[in-house]
């Protein structure tokens, strides 16, 4: 008997030392995780021995297996991309700039804005990871009008995230202390910029911008170890820090008419994203701790839309109420992939886990106010909110203040 598990983890260790593929769409009793730890327990130390030993070389529970693969991971490659399309968006949100071509009062302004959005995406009926994403970040800016055509400027970014990916939901006997999420991510970045707007007629406008963010990453694991009798258990909670940088750019072209107090346009955008994670080491988790590839994603974002706005002119300010749909597509993107291990398997065996495809397409609806005070300052505020097929709901708030000297 001994012989024959010796040999059938000679043959695990064989395979899964090239690569397990995983779907973030994975389902309980998830065969290859449940593979990848008997592979890992045939040259286990430390606690992972320990692990190993309660649990017959491996053998989980199915409500186990799937508590415990580590697909949280991929959340990390699709969350910093969604940061960078918040940026992006609050900055296009924020762009008074044709406003403000209507009543100038100044070259140099500066704009001190901020913007709270929340993502919640809906776990998928295969038990795939479902989470919640709170992104806030304030920014400070500084531009000047070069000619009646140009302005162009810098910015400072200070932002803050916070993920909680849904818990696992147990088919059968599970411990009372089944956490209350599976995972969590939080990051604090830094980012700077820079950004043009050109008008080239009275009805034609291009705006560029360009972003750079270092980011900051506590990453935290929070998952059950059940042996397949579901007599022994043992919480499994890892923590986790790194470092990713992102990469944003785009331009736009816009087309502004107006009848009477009416204004009303278009316009079509392509933006560009790239986010980088190094990789890192587990803290704790009972001897599941994993090493975690460093991970590359990025996209292009194709966007087209039209905008109406009414001016209102009172005695205190002019007041610009204005709506805007956008429909936008992805492309170029792949499946968030990354490869881990468990640190105290000595033979480094490898799990890869590959992501779901993201929904190619959504739609946006926004409305919001502009408002120009005397002596330059400048107020706006808008809500948006998207629409996508695939169970992914997005809101996000901008506000700011541009003061011109």
């Amino acid at each position: 008997m001994h012989r024959a598990h010796s040999i059938r983890y000679l043959l695990l260790s064989t395979t899964f030392a090239l690569g397990a593929t995983l779907s973030e769409h994975s389902h309980a009793a998830n065969a290859n995780f449940q593979n990848f730890l008997f592979a890992a327990c045939a040259n286990a130390s430390g606690d992972l021995a320990v692990r190993c030993s309660e649990s017959n070389g491996g053998d989980v529970s199915g409500d186990s297996e799937s508590s415990l693969n580590p697909s949280q991971t991929l959340v990390q490659n699709t969350n910093a991309l969604q940061e960078a399309v918040a940026v992006v968006r609050a900055l296009r949100d924020g762009d008074d700039t044709k406003t403000i071509e209507q009543a100038s009062f100044g070259r140099w302004s500066v704009v001190i804005s901020g913007d709270q959005s929340r993502l919640i995406r809906d776990p998928g009926g295969d038990n795939s990871r479902g989470y919640t994403l709170e992104m806030d970040a304030l920014r400070l800016a500084l531009d000047y009008r070069y000619s009646d055509r140009l302005v162009a400027g810098a910015l400072l970014i200070d932002g803050r995230s916070e993920s909680r990916l849904t818990p696992y939901i147990p088919s059968g006997q599970f411990p009372a202390y089944n956490p209350d999420r599976s995972g969590a991510s939080k990051s604090t970045s830094t980012s700077l910029g820079a950004y043009s707007h050109l008008f080239l007629s009275p009805h034609w406008s291009l705006d560029g911008l360009l972003l750079y963010t270092l980011s900051d990453y506590d990453i935290f694991r929070d998952a059950v170890f059940q042996v397949s009798a579901r007599n022994n258990d043992s919480p499994v909670s890892t923590r986790a820090s790194t470092e990713g940088r992102q990469l944003a750019l785009g331009g736009g072209l816009h087309y502004d008419n107006h009848h009477g107090s009416l204004n009303y346009g278009g316009f079509v955008r392509a933006d560009y994203q790239d986010s980088t994670i190094d990789s890192y080491r587990e803290r704790g988790g009972n001897g599941l701790a994993l090493h975690v590839s460093d991970a590359n994603a990025d996209q292009w974002l194709v966007s087209g839309g039209i905008s109406a706005a009414y001016t209102i002119l009172t005695d205190v300010a002019v007041i610009q109420p204005h709506a805007f749909i956008e429909h936008q597509r992805k492309t170029g993107a792949s499946p968030a992939s990354r490869v881990v291990r468990l640190l105290e398997d000595s033979g480094d065996n490898t799990l890869t886990l590959t992501g779901s495809k993201e929904d190619s397409t959504l739609n946006r609806v926004g409305a919001g106010i502009g408002m120009v005070w005397p002596h330059g300052v400048n107020g706006f505020a808008t809500f948006s909110r998207d629409y996508s097929s695939k169970g992914v709901y997005r809101t996000q708030f901008t506000a700011g203040l541009r003061i011109e000297f």
